[in-house]
């Protein structure tokens, strides 16, 4: 089985030539990992805020304090730095809503006509879907925006897809665990399971370590996966626990925007390759009880794989294993 993947299409320099290095695969599945649309002007906006990784004593005092103001009433850091860097231009909004209703619409529209498409919500998608021009979009392409977890069952293997979701309430919680005991349910006979996710699992050093390591090994990060880990980290690793020892893991994420290469400089602990994955250790998990009757707990290994931003890539899944295949970007 062949899975065409592509994620953060709003960073992608091209998506549309991405979409057409996949057409050419004819993949059995064709799935967007989040993400996909948004504005040039508030992409700037955003690389502004992470370059300085939330400092911001590089604004004025009034600017400061706008920010601050924001905050206080629940804005989220990002979008409070946006909205306070655009107050002063009345035809901001105007502009960032048509830049993303058109990104979203040539995204969607190239991608619904590959062969058994997924679109998984990513966090950006959670809020811009509900803009009336994005919701028309998806409407009008029969596209359903993927907003919690969903199982495919293809033989003796899965395809879990798991979007990105908001912070976990009481109720959602609740959902999250009927979800999960449901898979658990229906892998049970699975020789494997692929999570296509939107956010990592993983969480790297703090900005300033993450970023030196990445320099240190003659490369620059887009971003840092140290602000976003998935909200949902401790459903997924419930999952993981209830799964049969004998089922083999897999993750897939995008979200950080960067290839696997600059993940590994950035985390150190994270060893493997792009093709065939890096591992990433759960202590506690798939192991039976120690003989000498002592609480130790067995180790499971997770291969992780990433979508960067602006690439293609083919997960293979065969008799010989997982793999990755890159197909290039959008200056392919």
């Amino acid at each position: 089985m062949r899975i065409g993947l592509i994620a953060d299409t709003h960073e992608a320099g091209d998506p549309l030539t991405l979409i057409r290095l996949l057409g050419r695969q004819r993949c059995d599945l064709n799935v967007h990992l989040g993400d996909i649309g948004g504005s040039e002007y508030t992409s700037k906006l955003v690389h502004e805020f992470k370059e300085n990784l939330g400092n911001l004593d590089h604004l004025s005092p009034e600017d400061q304090e706008s920010y601050a103001e924001l905050r206080k009433k629940g804005t989220p850091a990002i979008w409070a730095y946006i909205e306070m860097r655009t107050r002063h231009d009345p035809n901001s909004h105007e502009r960032r809503a048509l830049e993303t209703t058109q990104s979203y619409a040539s995204v969607i529209e190239a991608m619904s006509r590959l062969r058994r498409v997924f679109f998984v919500s990513g966090n950006i998608d959670r809020a811009l879907s509900k803009m009336d021009g994005v919701r028309t979009i998806l409407e009008e392409n029969g596209v359903d925006l993927i907003a919690e977890p969903k199982l495919i069952e293809l033989g003796d293997q899965a395809i879990a897809l798991w979007p990105s979701m908001k912070p976990v309430t009481q109720k959602l919680a609740r959902r999250l665990d009927t979800i999960v005991a449901d898979f658990v349910n229906r892998l049970e006979d699975k020789r494997r399971l692929v999570v296509l996710a939107h956010e990592q699992l993983f969480k790297g050093p703090v900005p300033e370590t993450y970023r030196e390591n990445v320099k240190r090994a003659g490369m620059k990060a887009l971003t840092v996966p140290f602000y976003e880990p998935n909200p949902t980290w401790v459903h997924l690793m419930s999952l993981f626990r209830l799964l049969p020892a004998h089922v083999d893991l897999v993750f897939v994420h995008g979200h950080v925007h960067d290839p696997c290469d600059v993940i590994m400089a950035g985390v150190p602990y994270l060893k493997g390759t792009p093709e065939l994955g890096l591992a990433y250790r759960l202590y506690g998990f798939g192991s039976p009880p120690s003989t000498d009757n002592c609480d130790r707990r067995g180790r499971r290994t997770v291969r992780i794989f990433c979508v960067p931003a602006d690439e293609a890539m083919i997960i293979v899944l065969d008799g010989q294993g997982v793999r990755m295949e890159r197909l290039g970007g959008s200056q392919s």
